[in-house]
């Protein structure tokens, strides 16, 4: 379990590396699937107020499994996602 928390927490490092200003927010469209561990992450960032120190704005979408999620990303309904394994290669492979 924690492997797949770690990869989520180094990726969205990797993602908001980018400096802050104070006056300025952007909006970052979180996708995920809320019945699953891997969802925890942008939970925590979110109620820390950490999204906010490095001036995003989380807006989150969920989706109730892989399939929806993957069509969704297509049409760039979101920019960052937690989800399976499985969703996530077949998703690659489109």
């Amino acid at each position: 379990m924690k492997r797949p928390i770690a990869a989520i927490a180094a990726t969205l490092v990797a993602l908001f590396s980018v400096q802050a200003t104070h006056a300025q927010t952007t909006e970052i469209k979180i996708s995920y699937q809320p019945a699953l561990y891997w969802s925890l992450p942008f939970y925590i960032a979110d109620k820390k107020g950490w999204y906010a120190e490095l001036g995003l704005k989380p807006v989150f979408s969920t989706f109730p499994a892989g399939v929806p999620q993957i069509a969704a990303s297509a049409s760039k309904s979101w920019d960052v996602g937690g989800m399976g394994s499985v969703p996530a290669v077949l998703g690659a492979a489109r």
